[in-house]
């Protein structure tokens, strides 16, 4: 779950801002949980005329071994082409002009079927999740045979096809790369410096697709697509009291795959600086990528991570963006954030440079911002427009209910709470001056930063 704040990014509209920030600040969300362990989560917005229905579980490239890069991907795709052919072979035709697409979602820990479809067609819906759920446990990797007995193997037809599909997809030319496709390139090689062996194919494209075996496929979809590790969320026009029953019905009877919950990925120790030198992807010039490893999101020192996120490099307010953008003319835009994740996160801050920018300058006046912020920390002013800004940013991007599904859907899984949204903003609200001045002194010294220079 990339959270960031940026000065390179255009804001919504200043009246439309506190709007969808008000209507999100004020809904409620229910939490029920099945008895196979499945939790559902309910954010009601009558009068919408559509049902988002967010289908999250506990899978993503974290969770993939050495050489294994790929294996979350080609697991995803195969899911999603088994819900679309449990809404094809659906008794109940969708009415015109209606039509079902599911978007998948996805983080390094948690990926998301996202589907938008008419109320009364949320069964039909449910069906195709409840789908998904029970296609894991039917190419689960099958007993060894007995001598008398030999077992039954699972077609990999529908694997293969997955596969193919993905292949296809990542072999079509790409439109070209924009200012947020450099961004993450640039992060993609900080999380491969910073987690290294923790995290092997953080760093690393989809080269072993073609060679991965069915077995491991079977294997990571039987560990990680159970409905004890994964969330249902409903966001839009519905009736809770109507839509539990339902839910029950298609998806409550699915057993329980009784996997282990999935481990967090520990700390990770980083004593020396690490840095790699590359070559942009775009012709916007150079930049340069900051980052940290630190304590994942269910810490209590996370929430103050982000707001020193937003009062370095988040707006046209932030330290940064007003010495480097605005005073010296140095950089093209700044922004900072952390990748929300579990166990160990990533805390990055990222610089578009002018031309006539040089790196080694730059790298010294962004040492000097965050030794200033360790030794002293915010004032009272700065750090309450900051958390602010940082609460309004979040209502603003959970507006949409296909975002607000995820982010449910994440946060679940990732730290679980009864009043997920007002818990989040009141972690923010929270942070006081000494705990971003401690949390920035600790955990953001020169010697456990990676750098990437393009």
């Amino acid at each position: 779950m990339l959270a960031h704040a940026g000065s390179s990014h255009a804001a919504p509209a200043a009246r439309a801002q506190p709007e969808a920030a008000e209507r999100t600040a004020n809904l409620a969300v229910q939490r029920a949980v099945l008895d196979n362990g499945l939790r559902v989560l309910l954010a009601p917005r009558p009068g919408t005329g559509e049902v988002v229905v967010c289908m999250s579980f506990d899978a993503g490239d974290r969770y993939e071994g050495v050489q294994e890069s790929g294996l979350s991907r080609w697991v995803e795709r195969w899911l999603l082409l088994q819900g679309l052919e449990a809404g094809a072979s659906s008794a109940a035709p969708l009415p015109e002009p209606q039509t079902v697409r599911t978007t998948v979602l996805r983080s390094a820990e948690v990926t998301s079927f996202v589907t938008a479809v008419a109320p009364a067609c949320l069964a039909d819906a449910l069906r195709a999740e409840a789908r998904r759920l029970t296609a894991a446990a039917a190419v689960a990797p099958a007993p060894r045979p007995s001598a008398a007995a030999p077992a039954a193997v699972a077609p990999d037809a529908p694997l293969d096809q997955a596969r193919a599909s993905l292949t296809a997809e990542l072999a079509a030319p790409h439109a070209s790369v924009d200012a947020s496709a450099e961004l993450e390139g640039s992060l993609r090689g900080l999380r491969g410096l910073v987690f290294e062996q923790a995290w092997p194919t953080a760093h690393t494209e989809l080269r072993e697709l073609a060679h991965l075996p069915s077995e491991r496929v079977r294997a990571f979809a039987a560990a990680h697509v159970a409905p004890e590790r994964a969330v249902l969320s409903l966001v839009g026009d519905f009736e809770p009291s109507e839509a539990l029953p339902l839910i029950r019905a298609e998806l409550g009877r699915i057993a329980r795959a009784a996997v282990p919950t999935a481990a967090l990925a520990a700390p990770v120790e980083q004593n020396s600086r690490r840095t790699l030198v590359g070559q942009s992807a775009t012709p916007n010039g150079a930049a340069l990528s900051y980052g940290w490893p630190i304590p994942g999101q269910q810490s209590e020192a996370h929430a103050a991570l982000e707001v020193a996120a937003e009062i370095l490099g988040g707006g046209r307010l932030s330290r940064l963006h007003q010495d480097l953008v605005l005073g010296r003319a140095r950089a093209l835009g700044v922004s900072a954030g952390t990748d929300g994740l579990r166990g160990s996160d990533l805390w990055w801050l990222h610089v578009r440079l002018t031309a006539n920018s040089a790196p080694s300058a730059i790298a010294a006046l962004v040492d000097e911002h965050i030794g200033l912020l360790g030794r002293f920390g915010p004032s009272e002013l700065e750090l309450r427009a900051a958390r602010e800004r940082l609460c309004t940013r979040l209502l603003v991007r959970l507006e949409p209910a296909s975002a607000l599904g995820q982010w449910l859907g994440q946060t679940e899984l990732g730290r679980g709470a009864e009043d997920p949204l007002g818990e989040t903003l009141q972690r923010y609200r929270a942070v006081s001056p000494s705990d971003v001045q401690r949390a920035v002194a600790s955990l953001l010294g020169p010697t456990h930063r990676s750098v990437v220079e393009t």
